[in-house]
């Protein structure tokens, strides 16, 4: 009997369990249907309140107010102070016979806005001050020099394809910018007032742009420059003209226009320690009404020791760009240096630019600690043409060439040491020796020329 009920109770507790199993399976069921429920009626909710806010911003454009796309809008501010003391003694850029000299202490002040509008629009402003401590004539003198360095809108990868568009007031550089540079040694720095359009696939790039460079309200007396300048990570291949619309007079004495096309190319390949840079420009067209024949070199080779003590770099480049060899027959042959920082590359006196010269450097650079950084340079400066132009950092002329004189120009020797105790801050110490060759003494006056100044630079 007691067996009998055991396994009465045995067989009631099995159904009973299978009948409760089958039970909280459909309500398992039910939850997720449930759940599914939910979660379709909370995206209709949300589609229908994208929709609400896209019609009113629609509304709000046509109205003319400004709109944001939720949680796209970015807005970023930064700015520099740069503040340079400069000792000018006897620079030939000051005055062509280098007897001048003079100190000045110089202050740019920069506040910088970045905006995105969206994922791929947005917008870039900054104001700038330049200005000479002093130049106010008094604690209550009143001076207008603030300027819009950059102003342009962005539309970042148009149609899901990697192309930009850039469209106003920039700030561009291409390669060593021994061509086209930001020029940002000197206070305004240098700016572009146009349209740039950026490919920029996965292996190579190429960037059309056309800028508006000198304004007249004249179509006949403007200056724009225009080119192409792409190709892959270690090749640069570049067109680039340059359009100027104002009559000048040309070498043989009647006014012309210029419209000429520099053609090049800069390669740079690495091998472990080993840099090695080659660009070489070609020019051709008119100048003045007068025909344009050029052609420049740079070759750039450096080694760096990574693992030694101190990081040591050794460095020595050779520029060449040609001059002319007649200043009257109607054909410059003379190298133009188009929009470049010439600071960088041929000495930081800017006694020197890239046209009429052969030069020889040799330096290395050294990291003694974390935040130093010393720099050494000496520089040979000859000219391959006695009667071509002397031509300073700034493309001005200098000094014209004379025949039969002498084709060594000058010697210069530079350090220049700086200190970084924290990223946004430095500190930098520079001097600038530069030695009169037997040009200089053949066609004037020949001191030797300094240029020292100390830099305060912070960045926020």
């Amino acid at each position: 009997m007691v067996a009998r009920m055991r396994g009465w109770i045995c067989g009631v507790l099995l159904f009973g369990g299978a009948a409760w199993g089958d039970e909280l399976e459909e309500l398992k069921r039910k939850n997720e249907e449930l759940v599914q429920r939910v979660e379709a009626l909370e995206k209709k909710d949300i589609d229908r309140d994208i929709e609400e806010y896209l019609d009113a911003t629609a509304q709000s454009q046509a109205q003319g107010d400004p709109t944001l796309t939720p949680g796209a809008m970015g807005l970023r501010i930064s700015g520099q102070i740069r503040v340079r003391g400069e000792i000018r003694d006897n620079l030939y850029s000051d005055q062509p016979n280098g007897e001048f000299s003079f100190n000045i202490i110089r202050l740019r002040t920069r506040i910088r806005f970045d905006f995105d509008v969206t994922e791929s629009i947005g917008a870039t402003i900054e104001l700038q001050d330049v200005r000479l401590f002093g130049e106010a004539q008094s604690t209550t003198g009143q001076l207008d020099n603030v300027d819009l360095k950059r102003g342009f809108m962005f539309f970042r990868n148009l149609g899901g394809q990697p192309v930009d568009i850039e469209l106003g007031r920039m700030v561009i550089q291409y390669g060593d910018q021994r061509l086209i540079g930001h020029l940002e040694w000197v206070d305004q720095g240098r700016s572009y007032d146009g349209i740039r359009i950026l490919g920029h696939p996965e292996k190579w790039f190429l960037d059309g742009f056309a800028y508006r460079i000198r304004e007249t309200g004249s179509d006949v007396q403007n200056q724009n420059f225009f080119g192409l300048y792409g190709g892959p990570k270690w090749l640069d291949l570049y067109v680039l003209g340059l359009q100027d619309q104002m009559a000048e007079t040309g070498e043989t004495g009647a006014d012309g226009k210029t419209l000429f096309w520099t053609f090049g190319f800069r390669a740079h390949v690495k091998w472990g320690g080993l840099f090695c840079k080659v660009e070489l420009p070609v020019q051709l067209g008119d100048l003045n009404g007068d025909d344009l024949q050029a052609w420049a070199a740079a070759v750039d080779l450096s080694y760096t020791f990574e693992n030694a003590r101190w990081q040591p770099k050794i460095y020595f480049v050779f520029a060449y760009a040609s001059g002319d060899d007649n200043p009257n027959d109607g054909k410059v042959k003379q190298f133009q240096t188009l929009f470049p920082t010439n600071h960088l590359h041929y000495g930081y006196a800017d006694q020197v630019g890239w046209s009429n010269i052969i030069n020889f450097r040799l330096g290395f650079l050294l990291k003694p600690a974390k935040n130093w950084k010393i720099r050494f340079d000496y520089h040979h400066f000859r000219r391959p043409e006695a009667e071509g132009d002397w031509i300073d950092a700034a493309g001005n002329v200098v000094r014209p060439g004379a025949a039969g004189s002498s084709k060594h120009l000058a010697d210069e020797f530079d350090i220049v040491v700086t200190w970084t105790p924290t990223k946004p801050f430095s500190l930098e110490f520079g001097w600038a020796l530069f030695l009169p060759g037997g040009f200089i003494e053949d066609t004037g006056s020949s001191p030797t020329a300094n240029f020292v100044y100390l830099q305060a630079f912070l960045q926020f």
